[in-house]
């Protein structure tokens, strides 16, 4: 099995008569090659100098001899041990100080451990670079062999940075083109001294001070193996982009049939994905491979050993695409797909702080196979939340980075491509006299907005104003009421809020007496107080849970100055006494509402409002109706039960996180709609998957394609779509579903779903009424009825229970 090197002992000097022998012992398999070095100055051989190395079983025995020895001999020598596996150091200080005593404790004499590199901050440049001593060294910095000194310009940084390692840097402020020169640092210490130089130069025509950075390997490379091949990956930021080379051992790398070499940028930022790709890779292709980056502000380098014996215990993550953004509803999600076939750690950044998963940010990932769809969403995202952010996959086998840069202004143009979105409730106050309505709603746009009270458009008068700004990625609709009267101006208010892209609403309950109260206000009404006491609710609503063709009863105990006016409510619609299957009484102060037969269709919340001259009040409850044995579907015909569909179409069930896929699939499916004739209908869906699939959508069993009744709006990008049925008639009615078509031409995942269409004569009948004038309508042509599975007539109208 090959191993990488390891020396088992710490070289040792020996000394005798006219010559100095420095050894110790590495192993390794396959045996490691042996370089020397003077401090970062490569040793040759040469009649004073002479190197050795005997096998000695699986150790090999490394020598270096130095002869006719004088003080100039001194420093810190170094042995480099290298195979395919990996490489290793050894390191030994030779000192001939006089002062030296037999009580002297050890050292090692300073040695820069990296090269000297420029970084720009702002209004500042540091030239950087790292250095190992012991004990800590005494540090100059010169310019053009003068000695710097410490000034408002110039500050000499040095920091510890573990056990014998430091951090230097120079940082030179207001960089003008007369700091262009060679700079030196000196580092010393008892054990010996040791420099490095890096050149400060600005390109001809440049601005005195350059915006960029050296580039920097921000992980370890790693290796993933596939069929039949292997892609070596690493990743680099840097500015400007770089220039990249591939080495195998010292032969530079050039594409070929069997070599593809890539470098891609991961959207805006300055960090790049690098990868060398061998194809039918053989046993000649082990070896230590190189990666070089350089721009204008340094150069980097990362190495990897490539052992085609060891590939197929497991491979470090690959990010398979660049992240990509999508806005909803005010939040913005990062997406992004990672494959390791091992298991990964993934952390989220933002800028250098590590993200978690609370009231601002959501983290989720999907792990399908060997692929991982992690996701960030950042809620009601607003101008702070502007900034690069970073997902960090790793495991055993190496890891890897994603980082994109997000701006409110791209979140901004996002956003218009979507219809408006109501993020959050309504606040309501009472001030200076009037009553202050907040509604915030995510729109690319500004939206216009249209008020109604009682299903009836509010005039724009003195009495009521709105006004519409921009908040950020949102936009703040306020609404007031001048003078507000405590009967006449409580009720349901709908905010209706549209733009280019589509519309939304938001229905805003006021109960202007209980908001008075709360804000310590009287009501202006110009005439003397009336007495008596307003309504009040001994006992309110509750919520309500039946079964399909049971009865739902609401009641609701009262006290108040008689006479008591009550008025119920199905969300903003009032309810009137022609509603054939609902019955509202109120006797001895107790206000009851009953639904008989009660429907799927009479789910809702439903709101009791009364008021006398006084002041009013109300409650609210929810009605639910859980769909049994006799579903209507939606639009079920009138004389009819059903007996179930003659093929009941298979539908994939929602995966568990871990649970793999074959394809693509929904994560947001299509709903029933209701729509009155002639009035478009929009079906939305938004999907998940490595690629868009084909959309195939059918009415029945019959497919319609696109055309001039029918219209898609895919957005390949967002996987999300919208299918819209221009001027529906009532023969459009009936089921309808949408299937995802992969690239094997099979069905991933589909959505079954109903459309209703509402004659405008409608509007003046209940429910069972209308199924009987559509039932009547539509048979007028019975081509023109749509499939409802297998059906069993009846002789009467009534639903089994």
């Amino acid at each position: 099995m090959n191993k990488p090197p390891r020396f088992v002992t710490k070289p040792t000097i020996k000394h005798a008569a006219d010559k100095l022998t420095i050894s110790c012992e590495v192993e390794g398999k396959p045996t490691p090659s042996l370089q020397w070095f003077k401090g970062t100055e490569v040793v040759k051989e040469s009649e004073k100098i002479h190197m050795f190395s005997t096998r000695r079983g699986l150790m090999t025995v490394v020598g270096l001899e130095i002869r006719n020895v004088t003080q100039a001999d001194g420093g810190t020598y170094s042995v480099k041990a290298t195979n395919v596996m990996g490489e290793a150091n050894a390191n030994i200080n030779l000192n001939f100080s006089t002062k030296q005593d037999q009580n002297q404790k050890p050292g090692v004499a300073p040695t820069f451990t990296s090269k000297p590199t420029i970084k720009q901050q702002v209004g500042k440049l540091l030239l950087e670079c790292n250095l190992s001593a012991a004990p800590e060294p005494s540090i100059t910095w010169f310019k053009d062999d003068a000695r710097l000194v410490a000034s408002d310009r110039f500050n000499v940084i040095m920091s510890q940075t573990g056990s014998n390692t430091y951090y230097l840097a120079l940082e030179i402020s207001n960089v003008g083109a007369a700091d262009q020169a060679v700079y030196k640092v000196n580092a010393r210490n008892s054990f010996g001294e040791s420099n490095a130089s890096i050149k400060l130069n600005f390109a001809p025509g440049s601005s005195d001070q350059r915006n960029g950075k050296a580039p920097t390997f921000t992980s370890k490379p790693s290796i993933v193996q596939g069929d039949n091949s292997l892609k070596l990956l690493c990743q680099v930021e840097c500015l400007p982009e770089p220039q990249t080379q591939w080495y195998f051992g010292s032969a530079l790398c050039h594409p070929s049939n069997r070599i593809l070499i890539n470098r891609e940028r991961q959207g805006n930022s300055d960090v790049y994905n690098l990868s060398l790709i061998i194809q039918g890779p053989q046993a000649s292709d082990g070896g230590t491979y190189r990666c070089n980056a350089k721009n204008e502000f340094g150069e980097s380098n990362a190495n990897i050993a490539l052992n085609l014996q060891g590939l197929k215990g497991g491979g470090g993550p690959t990010f398979l695409q660049k992240p990509s953004v999508i806005q909803r509803d005010g939040n913005v999600i990062i997406e992004v797909i990672c494959q390791a076939s091992n298991k990964l750690q993934l952390d989220w950044f933002k800028g250098d702080s590590v993200i978690k998963s609370d009231q601002k940010y959501q983290i989720k990932t999907v792990v399908t196979g060997d692929k991982y769809t992690v996701t960030l969403t950042i809620l009601n995202f607003r101008k702070g939340d502007e900034g690069i952010y970073k997902v960090r996959a790793k495991n055993e086998h190496g890891e890897g980075n994603a980082t994109i840069g997000i701006t409110l202004n791209e979140m901004i143009q996002l956003a218009k491509t979507y219809k408006p979105a109501v993020t959050s409730s309504p606040q309501i106050n009472f001030q200076n006299g009037c009553i202050v309505i907040k509604q915030y709603v995510v729109s690319g746009e500004k939206p216009t907005v249209n008020i109604f009270f009682n299903n009836k458009p509010l005039p724009r008068t003195p009495k009521y104003s709105t006004e519409v700004a921009q908040e950020d990625l949102a936009h703040l609709i306020t609404f007031r009421i001048k003078e507000p009267s405590t009967v006449a101006d409580s009720g349901p208010y709908r905010m209706v809020i549209k733009s280019s892209k589509g519309e939304a609403s938001q229905i805003i309950p006021l109960n202007v007496n209980e908001l008075l109260k709360k804000a310590g206000a009287k009501e202006k009404t110009g005439a003397p107080p009336k007495k008596g006491d307003a309504p009040a609710f001994i006992q309110t609503l509750a919520n309500v849970t039946i079964d399909d063709g049971s009865t739902a009863t609401l009641q609701a105990k009262l006290k108040g100055t008689p006479p008591l006016t009550c008025k119920w409510f199905k969300q903003d619609m009032e309810i009137k006494g022609d509603n054939k299957n609902i019955f509202t009484t109120f006797k001895n102060n107790l206000a009851t509402l009953e639904i008989k037969d009660a429907m799927v269709e009479d789910s809702g919340l439903y709101i009791l409002r009364v008021s006398n001259e006084i002041g009013n009040t109300q409650t609210s409850a929810n009605i639910l109706v859980k769909g049994s044995a006799r579903k209507l579907q939606d639009t079920l015909p009138p004389g009819y039960e059903n007996e179930g569909p003659k093929r009941k179409p298979k539908v994939t069930e929602p995966s568990s996180p871990t649970e793999e896929r074959d394809g693509p699939y929904f994560i947001k499916k299509p709903q029933n709609h209701t729509a009155p004739e002639g009035e478009t209908i929009n079906i939305s869906f938004e999907i998940s998957g490595e690629y868009m699939p084909e959309i195939r959508f059918f009415n029945g069993k019959r497919e319609i394609k696109p055309g001039n009744k029918t219209k898609f709006n895919i957005d390949t990008a967002a996987k999300s779509g919208t299918i819209s049925i221009l001027k529906p008639r009532l023969i459009d009615e009936g089921k309808y579903s949408i299937q995802l078509i992969t690239k094997e031409n099979t069905v991933s995942d589909d959505a079954n779903f109903n459309i209703f269409v509402k004659d405008p004569k409608d509007s003046q009948l209940d429910f069972r009424d209308i199924l009987k004038h559509k039932d009547s309508k539509k048979r007028k042509s019975e081509d023109d009825v749509p499939d409802w599975g297998h059906l069993k007539h009846k002789s009467a109208w009534k639903w089994s229970k």
